[in-house]
């Protein structure tokens, strides 16, 4: 789903929250208690680059249900260890998928005025809407070799033979240089107002 934020209001929030948030967390905690009662199982969830990446109009409602979504898999990793249950984000690219022929298009919220705010946003939406038309068919990652690596870490064969479980999964080198530039942009920020930053502690 996509949409300008002021546009869907929180409306649109909701609705891609209760698809990308709500909906993997009722699935995992119905069938929770059994993997604690046998103190053994592995949980994936489905995350996004853009997670990472919420700087682009339209993507707001997604990135926002999926950067919700990552903090619930920290926090349900963490919470348990006691009962050998691992939990995994996976941060995919673009994969040459039919979800750019199948997105949506949230409507306006009904709590904004329609016609003042589609026409204050009209060019930015319709650059956006136009630059995703662009996009089918050129994404350079194979769902296939992407469903082999989340099969190969869950089951700890192939390239995860040996190797420590990730609780993150980045998929995709456009996913890896986007994450690569958040975390350099953040640290750029923690730098410049770092005297901010330290500046709240009391006296003595």
């Amino acid at each position: 789903m996509a949409g300008m934020s002021e546009d869907v209001g929180t409306e649109g929030y909701l609705s891609q929250m209760q698809t990308n948030f709500f909906g993997p967390l009722n699935v995992t905690n119905a069938f929770l208690p059994h993997m604690r009662g046998r103190r053994d199982g592995r949980i994936v969830f489905i995350g996004s680059r853009s997670s990472w990446k919420a700087h682009i109009p339209m993507y707001g409602p997604y990135a926002a249900s999926k950067a919700a979504l990552n903090a619930a898999a920290e926090a349900l990793s963490a919470e348990l260890v006691p009962f050998n249950v691992r939990v995994i984000s996976i941060l995919p690219g673009a994969l040459r998928t039919s979800n750019w022929t199948n997105m949506t298009l949230l409507p306006s919220s009904p709590s904004s005025s329609l016609s003042s705010v589609r026409e204050a946003y009209a060019t930015t939406r319709d650059a956006s809407i136009a630059h995703m038309s662009t996009l089918h068919g050129k994404q350079k990652g194979d769902p296939a070799l992407a469903a082999e690596a989340i099969v190969d870490v869950v089951r700890g064969e192939g390239s995860a033979a040996g190797r420590a479980w990730p609780e993150m999964l980045v998929l995709g080198e456009d996913a890896e240089l986007d994450i690569k530039e958040k975390c350099r942009s953040v640290e750029v920020n923690l730098e410049e107002w770092k005297d901010v930053t330290k500046g709240i502690a009391f006296e003595g």
